[in-house]
């Protein structure tokens, strides 16, 4: 159960302190999205602007197993690289599947707790196997109607790179 790796939880577990006296204890930061919104509030000018979450080398099976099973359903070739990435909407099943697995929990309670900041969002995410074994997944959080994705980029950025490199 997710709760049991909160700090509160620990708390009441571990140290048998009432739920009522925890907040003496720990500050209001009870899941990874609330230290990334404490983060990025609290350095960027333009906090709504939260836009890229990364996971890189996943390991944890729920999720390292999902993106296989997608990524062996779906991937037009056994290329793994950037060149063979799958990006999902939230109108897809596998976008719905990404969103809901341990490694992307953060992103969908920071949607859900900074919705007044952060909306309107159409997310999407990539994933890829860029080394064999090393599955990453990286999350856009497009503003509504604003087009292009987070492999648009990448790819303006390989082009220009490519470009820059026969001059």
């Amino acid at each position: 159960m997710v709760k049991d790796f909160s700090p509160t939880y620990r708390l009441e577990v571990t140290y048998g302190i009432p739920t009522n006296d925890i907040p003496k204890y720990i500050p209001c930061l009870h899941q990874l999205s609330d230290v990334l919104w404490f983060q990025w509030d609290g350095y960027s000018s333009a906090p709504g602007s939260f836009r890229y979450y990364a996971v890189d080398g996943i390991i944890n099976k729920v999720a390292s197993d999902l993106i296989d099973e997608i990524l062996e359903l779906r991937r037009p070739s056994n290329d793994e690289s950037w060149a063979d990435r799958l990006t999902f909407d939230l109108n897809s099943e596998e976008g719905k599947a990404l969103l809901a697995c341990p490694n992307s929990i953060a992103v969908a309670w920071l949607l859900i707790h900074h919705a007044s900041k952060l909306r309107p969002r159409e997310p999407r995410v990539t994933i890829f196997n860029p080394r064999g074994n090393n599955r990453m997944m990286i999350w856009d959080l497009v503003p509504a109607g604003q087009q292009g994705s987070f492999g648009d980029v990448a790819e303006e950025a390989e082009s220009s790179d490519e470009e820059s490199d026969g001059d």
